[in-house]
């Protein structure tokens, strides 16, 4: 696949999106570059959270992680909202 449409010769060619294409495969690179790091990623080690976890039953802990979870997912989701709408908004052609 060229991901360069002017070095193509083509004006067809540069106009099928080949550079929507590109951008695309672009993002599934990064995509996939973010899941091959570590996933154990350390926290951020607060002594409070960490000294009031530890001295909780075990039900506390989960319930803790749990809700971690809670307020971490609707913040990503945000998040990759965002950035979806970002890449579908296109600045003016000049």
């Amino acid at each position: 696949m060229d991901c360069h449409p002017e070095r193509s010769g083509s004006q067809h060619y540069r106009e099928t999106g080949s550079r929507r294409t590109c951008f695309s495969l672009l993002q599934l690179a990064i995509f996939l570059l973010a899941l091959a790091l570590p996933l154990s990623v350390p926290a951020q080690g607060c002594s409070l959270c960490r000294d009031t976890t530890a001295g909780s039953a075990p039900h506390v802990r989960q319930s803790l992680r749990r809700a971690i979870l809670v307020l971490g997912l609707p913040a990503g989701g945000i998040f990759i909202g965002i950035l979806v709408i970002a890449g579908k908004t296109r600045p003016p052609e000049d």
